[in-house]
């Protein structure tokens, strides 16, 4: 599976960029039994992805949708997300976000939108666990190189500048949200 990372200032052709990340059907194509995701939390979460992605990337419904995103992580085998740690995804990509934001940068684009949420999912694991994994186990995973892998989760880390704290009213706010449904 062909990834990008983010790089500051990288343009590049769409369908040479458009991962697999991103494509609904790559998922559906993982099992025979594929649907939209019922969960109500599982459509709330990805609904507050889009929509932040979307705040960054307008044109990025062009290649995720809810439905893409709420595949991607219900059919990311190994990973057994809780909860919690979608939460803890959300929290990260608000703050990279807010910072993205602040700081004017170009990074995110269209064509690596999935790459994002490779990097959420990792972060999000990585700091709620106890067993880490190095970054070659989720290249497995999710089919795609570890140095891309590698890449990406440092330059998101540098723009939060390497602040992994989440703010307990931060949270409380988001959990209040998911278990508000």
């Amino acid at each position: 599976m062909d990834a990008s990372y983010f790089r500051p200032g990288q343009e590049k052709d769409a369908d040479q960029e458009k991962t697999d990340i991103s494509n609904v059907s790559y998922f559906r194509g993982k099992s025979l039994n594929a649907e939209v995701p019922q969960n109500e939390f599982m459509q709330l979460f990805s609904q507050t992805i889009y929509d932040v992605l979307l705040s960054m990337v307008p044109d990025a419904y062009e290649v995720i949708s809810v439905q893409s995103i709420a595949l991607f992580f219900e059919q990311s085998k190994g990973l057994n997300m809780s909860e919690i740690e979608y939460i803890i995804a959300v929290a990260f990509l608000q703050q990279f976000a807010y910072q993205h934001t602040n700081k004017r940068l170009q990074v995110l684009n269209k064509n690596n939108v999935g790459t994002i949420l490779v990097i959420l999912a990792i972060l999000a694991i990585k700091v709620c666990r106890i067993k880490k994994h190095e970054n070659s186990y989720y290249a497995d995973i999710f089919g795609i190189s570890t140095s891309v892998i590698n890449q990406s989760e440092n330059v998101f880390m540098s723009i939060i500048e390497n602040e992994l704290w989440i703010e307990n009213e931060v949270y409380t706010h988001l959990f209040g949200e998911a278990t508000d449904q």
